[in-house]
């Protein structure tokens, strides 16, 4: 199994850890590890997450307010993962995100 980021992706990880680094000292790096742990259960698991629309699917992250948004492709054995989403924005701004 294949997981393909999308270049957004990394720019909203860096930025999450940044924010919660601020927050509390640890809070950045065990969100980084809830992330990753998400991460591998999705790899596990690729059909487990809730579908979105069309092939899109979702996963929540543990202990934080965020959706990490995924295709999983059957043929390719890959997973794109699109999105990792701020839960309390508000839904209709995703779509822009996952076209």
């Amino acid at each position: 199994m294949k997981l393909v980021f999308y270049e957004k992706y990394g720019d909203d990880l860096a930025d999450a850890i940044i924010y919660y680094s601020t927050v509390k000292d640890d809070l950045g790096k065990r969100f980084e590890h809830e992330v990753k742990q998400t991460l591998q259960k999705i790899k596990d698991f690729p059909k487990m997450g809730s579908v979105h629309r069309n092939n899109i699917r979702r996963r929540l992250v543990k202990k934080f307010p965020y959706t990490v948004y995924y295709e999983y492709i059957v043929e390719d054995n890959t997973i794109y993962v699109l999105k990792l989403w701020f839960a309390i924005r508000h839904p209709r701004d995703l779509g822009r995100y996952l076209k």
